[in-house]
């Protein structure tokens, strides 16, 4: 089963996105994340950075209702499904493109959706600075914190891999403008 994990660190830990995404996917593996041993197993067995989340702090940013009448286009036209013949993955992704730009006509940048979930260290926008906007949709979606979540856990997570041991998360005031945020998929 898949889960997504919002990962905060100090901002000086990192000069842009490429270095957060590095430091959060080595600081993990350093952690034990996914470490097999003979007696013990880390909490995942594979992880990216973004993975099937990726592109999810950009849509946090935006517009709610744009976003559900994307999503529900995009489900009715049934734009995420492929099959090998009459829905080829290469003409879905630039289908759900082109629904991207019908919703977001002015949106630059990579499109949200329909990304390489395998790519280790994810894409630009799957790390960002804590923005007062970004902390309150992410607070509001997190059902809980400082722990990983459970195998039968439906459940974001979050950790803070600077500090306060799991105990509690930083509040507002020292996270905006302070800190990286970055979205990890998982497996276990």
């Amino acid at each position: 089963m898949h889960f997504r994990l919002f990962v905060l660190l100090n901002k000086d830990h990192a000069q842009n996105s490429q270095d957060a995404r590095s430091y959060v996917y080595q600081k993990l593996e350093a952690e034990g994340f996914t470490t097999q041993g003979r007696f013990s197993y880390g909490v995942a067995d594979w992880y990216v950075i973004g993975g099937r989340w990726s592109g999810e702090l950009t849509k946090l940013l935006l517009d709610k209702d744009k976003i559900e009448a994307f999503d529900k286009e995009a489900e009715d036209q049934k734009i995420f499904w492929t099959n090998g013949t009459d829905k080829p993955e290469s003409l879905q992704k630039i289908k759900a493109e082109l629904l991207w730009s019908k919703h977001f006509p002015d949106f630059r940048g990579l499109c949200p959706v329909w990304r390489n979930t395998y790519e280790s260290e994810g894409f630009e926008d799957d790390a960002m600075i804590v923005t007062k906007k970004l902390w309150s949709q992410i607070m509001s979606k997190r059902a809980w914190c400082g722990e990983i979540p459970k195998n039968d856990s439906t459940e974001d997570g979050m950790i803070y891999l600077d500090g306060y041991n799991g105990e509690r998360l930083p509040e507002e005031k020292e996270a905006v403008d302070k800190m990286w945020i970055v979205v990890v998929d998982y497996h276990n």
